[in-house]
């Protein structure tokens, strides 16, 4: 029976994060589905100087690359990331 080390499992975990990104942003290139509002926790005002306008996922006028829906330009979601 082979031993279970904490390198290995931290290589594991490792290789897994690295798979699910690759896959995530190819599947995001081939127009995977949009995920909902409500599981990003979106909301149509920012989070102080956090807003959907100044976030590099925005798209003009009222969308998002990654959020269905319009989004306002003024909005904020957890998936934020500065531009």
């Amino acid at each position: 029976m082979k031993s279970v080390t904490r390198r290995s499992v931290l290589v594991h975990a490792v290789a897994s994060a690295v798979g699910v990104a690759a896959l995530s942003t190819r599947a995001s290139a081939q127009g995977q589905p949009k995920i909902p509002q409500k599981a990003v926790a979106y909301r149509p005002k920012p989070n102080g100087d956090q807003k959907c306008g100044n976030c590099s996922l925005f798209i003009k006028p009222n969308a998002c690359q990654k959020v269905a829906g319009e989004i306002s330009p003024d909005g904020y979601c957890i998936l934020y990331r500065k531009a």
